[in-house]
């Protein structure tokens, strides 16, 4: 079970964006607590069974393993507060942090859920001390030059590398502040690395080293897996990101040496990791080569090698050399090695695409295989697995009301028992229809055609409102956004963007503006790509992939998914803050994901809580808002949570600092039909309404009257499916997924109270 997910909506017009961190917040606003009373839901016990690895060097990733974790679950390390990524209630990964310490720090890491319950792991974790260089005096040297390498705890270096060239430093401070080296007779230039005791090392800045004229000279190395970033250059690229696992391209451009004119290249790349070992392959480019300068945008003028996303991970090394094809002997050489922070940690996610199918008839036309090679190619992802859902239809809903698609979105996306990984992306068939999303959240909907342009939609407004999903606000929203002009606009700036899976398309960053703001023709800059990984390494880590085997057997995931009931809750905050709307509370087949605080706990000041007032008690739970991705005519804030079932709700409400938002519940103006609908020949009646599965489908009729919301699921080879969300009037017919029919799930509601009705055919 985990705390609430909650989702703000800022709106795009034109077109725009979790796991909950576990870190602990400022200080507690007190909260009257509900009555200790009996209707309490049961909870799992809190436990730690494992903590993989028990230690590391900062920036490792750690997965505690065990049970009762809900998404309000907080972490600390000692005293020290840490920022943990619910990944289910039996996992929870962190980031070891940076101690700055001269020797290995060992200490309790502790967990405290939201109820009280705290469980700490059976031995202490270690964080280990590491040097910790962060830069070079100098960027250029000659042969014994002396070269001082400036950062913290460096007398734990037990000597330095220069590309593959190894040298002892010649003094070292006793504070750990600096040490010295001289550039040694064979060294070339490439990547200064410092090494500790453990043989790990330490990437400090890249060192050209000067010599003889050389018959070729190496005059830009580039990679790049979304955007060309130089890593030859005496100034690092702030916002150059690795994604282990993606294709990267590895680009070279040359001029000639000593005064030559032409010359005839021969270019090899070394490639190194730790898995796969060592390969060297010759890269393409222009059998002659003149003395004009290689344009930015002349990818056939320079040398390029693609390297497979296997080649990209942990380990990684790049080596070039180039030498005149006449003179094999003079060879100039480039060696490359990522800083610390630059090749991170795979991501995986699930997009699930959502053709939505209005009353009015229009379908989506959606060139699905330009719109997968942009998420693909754009953006910072190692794995990307697409699912087409059936179309979404939810009558009484207008074409044009995409906030209102954007709830049945979310719903279906919480019915069919999403994880983490799993974002819905809903298609409307309109030209410009508003776009909107969950920042940092799951679900979005965009049009397929915008101003009459596809490439509009699946290169501009979805990939906009994919990054808001992301965790990426507007650009004129973000005042770290770099590239601002005096014009106004938000520019792509930076370095040129490619795509590696669109026949290495280019985008020019003078005449392109940045996906997230509002203008075109637009795509994913440097400064959207590393802040969209940032969030994504630590959101959907390709660790916590979702398995592909299931440890459990046929039997007990039949019964876990017969038993499965929970009271999914979602609504959304006005921008004044002051009042809230709930949409209605719906019974669903799924596992809870948020449990109630404890009688006596209190709040962080300023958060959000909903309150139940029921037969067996009142209950309290956390609620974690973000925003929506487009602000005129949308709300500021929404929410989702799934709690255990309660039963004889009397009301609902939303507080703020323990005082009562202005709380609409559905049941206020929940639509009822003035007759029941009567069954058709052949159904089968029961005290709700009445059922028939016929040719593929299922006729359903129901009493709107005593529960106006009705939800189905499908019962099949692949577990429950979702087949109609939320839905009104007394009477569905819905084409069934698939052959195989188990049985169905019925969810009915009447705003506030629900059930779950399963039938076996």
């Amino acid at each position: 079970m985990a705390a609430a997910a909650c989702v703000m909506l800022h709106g795009c017009g034109g077109g725009d964006g979790g796991s909950t961190s576990t870190q602990a917040g400022p200080g507690p606003a007190p909260v009257t607590p509900a009555p200790d009373g009996g209707g309490r839901p049961d909870v799992a016990t809190l436990a730690v069974h494992d903590i993989t690895p028990q230690s590391g060097v900062p920036g490792t990733s750690v997965t505690i393993s065990g049970e009762g974790f809900t998404r309000s679950t907080s972490l600390s390390w000692g005293d020290k507060p840490l920022d943990g990524v619910f990944q289910s209630a039996t996992q929870i990964t962190f980031v070891l942090p940076s101690t700055h310490a001269a020797a290995d720090t060992s200490r309790a890491l502790t967990l405290r859920r939201e109820d009280g319950a705290e469980a700490s792991g059976a031995q202490p974790l270690t964080i280990e001390a590491v040097p910790e260089p962060v830069a070079l005096s100098i960027a250029s040297a000659s042969v014994g030059q002396l070269v001082r390498v400036r950062g913290a705890n460096l007398q734990l270096a037990t000597r330095i590398a220069i590309g593959d060239q190894s040298v002892a430093a010649s003094a070292t401070a006793a504070d750990g502040t600096w040490l010295d080296f001289v550039v040694p007779a064979q060294a070339a230039s490439g990547s200064v690395v410092v090494i500790d005791a453990k043989d790990r090392r330490f990437a400090v800045a890249p060192l050209e080293v000067g010599g003889t004229g050389l018959a070729v000279k190496i005059s830009d190395v580039q990679v790049a897996q979304a955007q060309l970033h130089s890593v030859s250059g005496a100034v690092p690229s702030r916002y150059l990101r690795l994604v282990p696992g993606k294709p990267l391209l590895v680009r070279v451009r040359l001029e000639p040496g000593d005064g030559a004119q032409t010359i005839e290249p021969e270019v090899r790349l070394t490639v190194r990791n730790d898995a796969l070992g060592t390969r060297t392959v010759a890269m393409k480019g222009p059998p002659k080569l003149g003395a004009q300068t290689v344009a930015e945008d002349d990818l056939a003028g320079s040398y390029t090698y693609e390297l497979p996303g296997e080649w990209v991970q942990r380990g990684l090394k790049l080596d070039v050399e180039a030498n005149e094809k006449r003179f094999p002997g003079v060879t100039a050489r480039f060696a490359y090695e990522p800083p610390a922070g630059v090749l991170g940690g795979g991501t995986s996610i699930r997009l699930h695409l959502v053709p939505i199918q209005p009353d009015s008839g229009e379908t989506v036309n959606l060139d699905l295989d330009t719109f997968q090679r942009n998420v693909r190619g754009l953006y910072p992802l190692s794995e990307v697995e697409f699912i087409v859902e059936p179309p979404l239809k939810q009558p009484g809903i207008l074409l044009s009301d995409s906030l209102k698609w954007l709830g049945a979105v979310a719903e279906l996306r919480k019915a069919g028992g999403a994880t983490n990984s799993d974002f819905y992306f809903g298609m409307l068939p309109c030209d410009s229809c508003t776009s909107y999303a969950y920042i940092a959240g799951r679900t979005a909907v965009a049009s397929h055609r915008w101003y009459g342009r596809e490439d509009y939609a699946t290169g501009g407004v979805m990939m906009h409102e994919l990054g808001h999903n992301f965790g990426r606000e507007h650009s004129f929203d973000d005042a770290a956004f770099p590239y601002r002009t005096t014009d106004g606009a938000d520019r792509l700036g930076g370095p040129w963007v490619v795509n590696l899976l669109r026949g290495r398309i280019l985008y020019d960053p003078a005449k392109q503006y940045d996906v997230m703001s509002y203008s075109y023709p637009k795509t994913v800059s440097d400064y959207t790509y590393s802040g969209a990984y940032a969030y994504l390494e630590k959101a959907v880590p390709l660790t916590q992939k979702p398995a592909a085997r299931e440890t459990r057997s046929a039997d007990a995931k039949d019964a876990a998914a017969k038993s499965a009931d929970a009271l999914y809750i979602a609504g959304s905050i006005g921008k004044d803050g002051v009042a809230a709307t709930l949409s209605p509370l719906l019974r669903m087949p799924i596992v809870p994901d948020t449990v109630a605080l404890a009688p006596q706990a209190v709040v962080r000041q300023g958060d959000l809580v909903v309150e139940i007032d029921a037969a067996g008690g009142r209950f309290r739970y956390p609620v974690h808002p973000v925003g929506l991705s487009h602000g005129e005519g949308a709300a500021a804030l929404a929410f989702e949570l799934a709690v255990p079932p309660i039963e004889a709700i009397r009301s609902i409400r939303v507080l703020r600092d323990g005082s009562p938002l202005l709380t609409r519940d559905a049941t206020q103006g929940a639509p009822r039909p003035l007759m029941a609908v009567r069954p058709g020949p052949g159904a089968t009646s029961t005290d709700w309404g009445s059922y028939l599965l016929r040719d593929g489908k299922l006729t359903l009729t129901w009493d709107a009257r005593r529960w106006p919301w009705l939800s189905v699921w499908q019962d099949g080879e692949g577990g429950l499916k979702p087949l109609a969300v939320s839905r009104t009037g007394g009477s569905l017919e819905e084409a069934l997924r698939g052959q195989s029919v188990r049985g169905l799930v019925i969810g009915l509601s009447d705003g506030l109270n629900g059930r779950l009705e399963r039938i076996t055919p």
